[in-house]
């Protein structure tokens, strides 16, 4: 530094003036400055102030999904607002340079890769190319976490992001887990695909929320573009089936197939009422029995309208099965119901309802399942759900695991992306 002092002075203020524009360009493309430092986003507007306690001097305030270069954090959590909830200090630098510290209740930090879970570490700090409006754009998480202190209790609060910030700046966020007092969301799967064939992916996001009074989860799928300078929900669909009289499909769960620009919904789900344009007509017992019915809908991508569509009506068909074993056909549950005719092993048929039946022995009520099918001859009839095996779609291991009494089954996925885009870092 001493010969730098004693050169022409005109040489080593150029010297000085190269090398803090070179700092300068680096410090501000948003790209290289979450690939490189500790950084944290905006995720409201957020007050800026001299010091880590809202008494200090107030300095400006930062805009919503604004980055900022972390320097230090507070290392304790404090309650400055009085909302019942502690969140730490951050130390920042803006884009200019500008010092001070914020408050983490709407300051999301980024995650390290250690922290993301294992579904979406292929796509940290993956910079793809979203269009001309966005050029490159890197894809990071990051979370706010806190305490809440409500009821002289301290359970840990915290939100993670998924966010997308483009080489202009511009950045937006999507809620992908949460932990409070009220429960949980989970992040199942997160993927790339182009799926509107315009050269730009889509972001596929699976979670699920469990709140705490209840044990029951339930599964989204959420598709989002970034197209423009935000991303926008481009299609939704609760994956979770329903519940008619406390009793929940046993189907669990919607299966999901998405490819290219297509979406494949399927599932099998009870229904309590007789629906007109159903073939073949039904008629049902709402108090001991349930329609099973087998539901395909299909959406494909309509680029001029900019929106997913139907590609044509939903299918509502009854499930298909076979027999387990040689039985017979009975006309009706009841006591002197006739045989209608035998069944032999591996005969086909279509499940139309499931009745159940009380039994009294020894003073002791059981139930008795059955399912009335329609043969491929037109006949119709009641057997015993055990000599029942489902082979319709994906659904039908779960069925045949439940109708045996074995609710152990449960699929690893109800979610395929197939031909989704390489991840790789470009």
């Amino acid at each position: 530094m001493y010969y730098y002092f004693n050169m022409n002075k005109k040489h080593f203020f150029l010297i000085n003036f190269i090398v803090l524009i070179s700092f300068g360009i680096k410090a501000t493309n948003p790209i290289e400055l979450i690939k490189n430092y500790k950084v944290g986003i905006a995720l409201d507007n957020i007050d800026v102030f001299s010091d880590s306690t809202i008494v200090s001097k107030f300095k400006f305030t930062i805009s919503k999904n604004t980055v900022l270069k972390i320097l230090q954090e507070s290392r304790n959590e404090h309650d400055e607002f009085g909302q019942n909830q502690e969140y730490k200090w951050y130390r920042i630098k803006t884009d200019k340079n500008v010092l001070g510290w914020v408050y983490g209740d709407n300051f999301a930090i980024l995650l390290t890769k250690y922290q993301v879970k294992s579904v979406a570490q292929p796509l940290y700090r993956t910079i793809r190319h979203f269009g001309s409006k966005n050029g490159q754009a890197i894809l990071w998480q990051a979370k706010i976490q806190g305490h809440d202190t409500g009821n002289n209790t301290h359970t840990m609060y915290r939100e993670t992001y998924f966010v997308l910030t483009n080489e202009h700046g511009d950045s937006d966020i999507v809620l992908i887990e949460s932990k409070s007092e009220e429960g949980q969301k989970q992040l199942n799967n997160i993927q790339l695909l182009d799926m509107t064939k315009d050269g730009i992916p889509e972001i596929i996001i699976e979670t699920s929320s469990v709140p705490n009074y209840s044990n029951l989860s339930n599964r989204f799928l959420e598709i989002y573009n970034f197209e423009t300078t935000s991303l926008k929900l481009i299609f939704s669909e609760r994956m979770d089936l329903g519940y008619f009289s406390k009793e929940r499909s046993p189907a669990i769960s919607k299966f999901i197939n998405i490819s290219s620009n297509m979406i494949r919904i399927e599932y099998i789900d009870f229904y309590h009422k007789n629906i007109p344009e159903y073939k073949p007509n039904i008629i049902i017992n709402p108090s001991t029995e349930l329609g099973l019915q087998y539901i395909v809908k299909t959406y494909t991508w309509e680029s001029h309208k900019k929106q997913f569509r139907e590609l044509y009506k939903p299918v509502f068909v009854a499930p298909t099965a076979v027999c387990n074993t040689t039985t017979t056909l009975l006309s009706t549950t009841k006591f002197n119901g006739r045989l209608v005719k035998t069944i032999p092993y591996g005969t086909p048929f279509q499940v139309l309802k499931i009745h159940r039946k009380k039994i009294l022995k020894m003073n002791r009520t059981t139930i008795e399942t059955y399912f009335e099918i329609l043969l491929t001859d037109g006949t119709r009839g009641y057997i015993k759900e055990r000599n029942v095996v489902f082979r319709t779609g994906q659904h039908q291991d779960m069925l045949n695991a439940f109708y045996k009494k074995n609710n152990l089954f449960f699929p690893v996925s109800f979610l395929k992306i197939s031909n989704s885009n390489s991840l790789v870092k470009k």
